[in-house]
């Protein structure tokens, strides 16, 4: 793969003087080795940046069968003012209408069938100027709201999630400890929201800050809570290199008894 490498200061002050949330990386790719009980696929998600901005995400998964299979698809993002369009090789559009600064207000998610599904977004400011995706609803074709999730920034160390998907409510704690918070300098995404329905529609727009800023630190602890809580807890620990980007990522749930894990290698540059 050709990757573009960041060496003009010129590049560098257009980011900086940019009229929407920049990513300050070329590439950043992570995978992971999924098993099951099936033979080893190793899932290598890339998002592809220029000038800042989102322009390839691609999902790849290679597996060994009689001889080594590689199975890829890819979606491309382009701007107008006002307006970013994701466009997946399957045919499906993802059409977001962005405010002045760049972040997106509303999508029309159009599948090839036809369907439709409808999203609205709004956020939360902290105090050093970020954008935080405070709310985020799914609405059918046929009117009614399907799923949403809020996030409560009442306490940035813990925050709370609310989760609602077809009538079905759940409620999640995700914070981190006072005595080991990790910057994050990557300015990555949040791994869990990225993969809770109905955020996980919405990789690229997450990926490319569409959807708001990352948060400043990388949260550690997950818990269950609510009605629902039931003393399952998962951690995440991050490696990270002399600058503080993230290489790798372990995540370790414990559930009734039982440990999961799953880990990631990251490469961002």
């Amino acid at each position: 793969m050709m990757l573009a490498v960041l060496t003009s200061c010129s590049e560098e002050e257009t980011w900086e003087n940019a009229d929407y949330p920049v990513t300050p990386w070329s590439v950043v790719e992570f995978s992971e080795v999924i098993t099951d009980d099936t033979q080893p696929v190793t899932l290598t998600k890339t998002f592809l940046y220029t000038q800042g901005r989102l322009e390839t995400y691609a999902m790849t998964q290679q597996f060994q069968a009689v001889e080594p299979v590689e199975l890829s698809s890819h979606t491309y993002v382009s701007y107008e003012k006002g307006e970013a369009v994701a466009i997946d090789e399957y045919g499906n559009i993802w059409t977001y209408r962005l405010d002045e600064e760049g972040y997106a207000q509303s999508c029309l998610y159009q599948e090839k069938s036809g369907a439709q599904r409808s999203y609205a977004f709004a956020y939360y400011i902290d105090e050093e100027g970020r954008h935080l995706l405070q709310r985020l609803s799914e609405v059918l074709d046929d009117g009614s709201e399907y799923a949403s999730l809020y996030i409560d920034y009442t306490d940035e160390q813990a925050l709370r999630i609310t989760q609602y998907v077809n009538g079905e409510e759940q409620e999640y704690v995700l914070s981190s400890t006072p005595e080991h918070v990790v910057a994050n300098v990557s300015q990555l995404p949040d791994l869990f929201l990225a993969e809770l329905y109905p955020l996980s529609n919405h990789q690229p727009a997450y990926y490319g800050k569409l959807l708001g800023d990352a948060y400043g630190q990388l949260y550690t602890v997950l818990e269950l809570a609510g009605k629902d809580a039931s003393g399952e807890r998962t951690t995440y620990a991050y490696q990270t290199d002399k600058e503080g980007r993230i290489v790798g990522c372990r995540q370790t749930t414990v559930s009734e008894g039982e440990t999961y894990t799953r880990e990631w290698k990251y490469r961002v540059e």
